[in-house]
């Protein structure tokens, strides 16, 4: 039975005829399947896999081998980063050592076979059998592979041995996913090891700390093995937040997506991201006052699969560009509706949607065609700003100015050079509950200060009683002087600091750094809130010791922190966005914020720090604040 339309009958022979020496192996396969009937089905998945094989590889390299030999020989379950990063480290892999290996001309028959069967009966045992189409099986359960990692015999049985258990009775394909999901999460660290690739799949069961890449590659496979269709779905890039992006796996059927997220008994449909939220540890004091608000947006939803997708993109520079090329869209699953059209005129023939990275320039989310002289893009996120652009001279160059799209529409942010205000600026990125949910933990530690070295008949002055933010300042009346002072954490909390000073009067005190359970005291007095003491424990402590003692007036304190906060000392330059980023000039702060005059209504900004950060977002000044996008 011949299922395959001509065209992926051609594109069957295509990959057969890429294999080379391999060929053979490939077309054992075929005949394996053909000689009965019975296997017909069999023989449609083969042909899927092998006509879809092209652009498939195992990435290859001394190094990786050898992290992969002592996770093996590991005598348990590696759940401390630092012992990846070690080895890693070590082995010192240079770039040019990679290899990719690509399935065609490496794959073997007896593989593929033995994927294909246990596929089979994976999908053929599943309570919810009747809920998966061929189609999806082919797309969602099939596949022998989840990103480039090495190869392993017998890797869907041996999963399948070791996690069905887990949903052993259990005929909900949503609450099987879901149960799967915690399972598997529950037994690793999301953490970022410096190791980067992917294991093979019996191996990562002995690698219990992962990126978030190397997670979804198990929790895929391990899905597959139990007769669950899914996909690996990510964001390459934030819309609003750092220049990284994020995968996950999702439960994928009928055309529909669903996800699960931590507390869920079952997977849903229309979830919110993976990742795009921050846990909300700490209440914030109705004055507190930064804005913690921050939630990851994403422009779009892209789909990792086996099955790649046919480039559309004529322009060969703009196709470089473009790192979503071989991926599906399935934003419209996730449930963006944004739309917009525009007019670019005819000058261009192919056209990119882009949005800000962070601390770079545009970065393409989506491409499309001219058509009499507009353009269209469709399912799209909004609250996000976007930017048209084409290729111009090896350059993107854009094609009118930038928009926010709202959910009724979108609106063009057009800087007005007839009416100007002055802004007044205390950050280059945005802020987030991920520092209050650190400095949370800083509440209840406290000052003190004594005239003896061990603090037998110390004076507390004062406490950290509410949410500190990233300048803490306390006010003392000054009466009596003190020759040692401290910072003690609160209990159970080691959040480090950054930087301390004890001020009399308006002269900032001078003197020896010392401290107990942590290391480098001298750092948190170098006058640099952005050098971290290191090594602490729960309940360390770091001082001064003045040499004689001083009457103190005022203590600052600042937690550990992203270094995006304005500091006095640094250049500052703002620029506006029209058709390209404009400066409006350069400052040197003497304070914790910079104050520009004269800024066109209405622009798009962008605030640089030109003595040290890269990381730095767009926002407007609306309301006298920034607003982050």
């Amino acid at each position: 039975m011949w299922l395959f339309s001509c065209k992926e009958a051609g594109q069957l022979e295509l990959a057969l005829d890429k294999a080379g020496e391999n060929r053979k192996e490939l077309f054992a396969v075929l005949e394996h399947y053909g000689r009965s009937a019975d296997d017909s089905l069999k023989l449609e998945a083969a042909k899927f896999l092998i006509a879809n094989m092209p652009g498939h590889y195992t990435l290859d390299s001394r190094a990786i081998r050898e992290i992969q030999r002592r996770v093996q020989h590991s005598d348990t379950v590696i759940t401390n980063k630092r012992t990846l990063n070690y080895w890693w480290k070590e082995l010192d892999e240079k770039p040019a050592e990679r290899e990719a290996r690509p399935d065609l001309q490496t794959v073997k028959a007896a593989f593929l076979i033995d994927n294909i069967d246990a596929a089979f009966r994976a999908w053929n045992d599943a309570p919810w059998q009747e809920e998966v189409s061929f189609d999806d099986f082919c797309n969602y359960i099939l596949p022998y592979r989840m990103n480039d990692e090495a190869l392993v015999m017998g890797w869907r049985d041996s999963l399948c041995r070791q996690y069905a258990p887990v949903i052993e009775g259990v005929t909900d394909i949503r609450r099987a996913f879901a149960l799967l999901r915690d399972t598997i999460w529950e037994r690793t660290r999301r953490e970022n090891p410096e190791f980067p690739y992917v294991l093979d799949m019996l191996t990562l069961r002995k690698q219990g700390v992962m990126t978030c890449m190397q997670g979804c590659a198990y929790l895929g496979a391990v899905a597959r093995a139990l007769g669950l269709p899914v996909a690996c779905d990510g964001v390459f890039q934030w819309a609003n937040y750092s220049n990284m992006g994020h995968n996950w796996i999702a439960l994928t059927c009928g055309g529909h997506t669903y996800t699960a997220l931590d507390g869920d008994s079952v997977a849903r449909e229309f979830n919110q991201l993976d990742a795009s939220t921050f846990p909300k540890l700490y209440k914030l004091e109705a004055d507190y006052p930064l804005d913690a608000s921050l939630e990851k947006r994403a422009a779009k939803v892209w789909r990792f699969a086996y099955r790649q997708k046919e480039n559309p993109v004529t322009n060969k520079k703009l196709a470089c560009a473009l790192r979503f090329v071989g991926t599906e869209d399935v934003s419209a699953q996730y449930g963006f509706q944004g739309e917009v059209s525009l007019p670019v005129g005819n000058e261009a023939e192919d056209v990119c949607l882009c949005i800000y990275s962070s601390g770079g320039n545009w970065f393409p989310i989506d491409c499309t065609q001219v058509k009499k002289g507009k353009v269209r893009f469709c399912h799209l996120n909004d609250s996000i700003v976007y930017q048209v652009m084409t290729f111009r001279s090896d350059t993107l160059s854009p094609l009118g100015h930038p928009f926010l799209l709202l959910p009724n529409g979108h609106r063009d942010l057009i800087p007005d050079k007839q009416q100007s205000e002055t802004v007044t600026l205390t950050r280059k990125y945005p802020f987030s509950r991920h520092w209050t949910n650190q400095w949370g933990r800083m509440k209840g530690g406290y000052f003190e200060a004594a005239n003896d070295s061990m603090f037998r008949q110390a004076d507390r002055l004062c406490t950290l009683e509410a949410m500190p933010v990233f300048r803490n300042e306390f006010m003392l009346p000054g009466d009596k002087a003190y020759r040692y002072v401290r910072y003690v954490s609160a209990p159970g909390s080691n959040v480090p600091i950054m930087e301390l000073a004890f001020y009399s009067g308006d002269n900032i005190l001078q003197g020896r750094a010392f401290g107990a359970k942590m290391e480098a005291p001298e750092r948190a007095f170098d006058g640099d809130t952005f050098t971290l003491i290191y090594s602490q424990q729960d309940g360390y402590s770091v001082g001064m010791d003045f040499g004689a003692p001083q009457r103190l007036t005022r203590l600052e304190l600042f937690p550990k922190n992203d270094g995006n906060f304005v500091v006095p000392g640094h250049v500052y330059e703002l620029r506006y966005y029209d058709e390209g980023w404009h400066t409006l000039g350069k400052q040197t702060s003497t304070g914790f914020f910079v104050t520009f005059p004269d800024v066109p209504c209405g622009s798009l900004l962008l605030l640089k720090d030109c003595t040290e950060g890269k990381e730095e977002r767009i926002f407007t000044y609306e309301a006298d604040r920034q607003r982050w996008w």
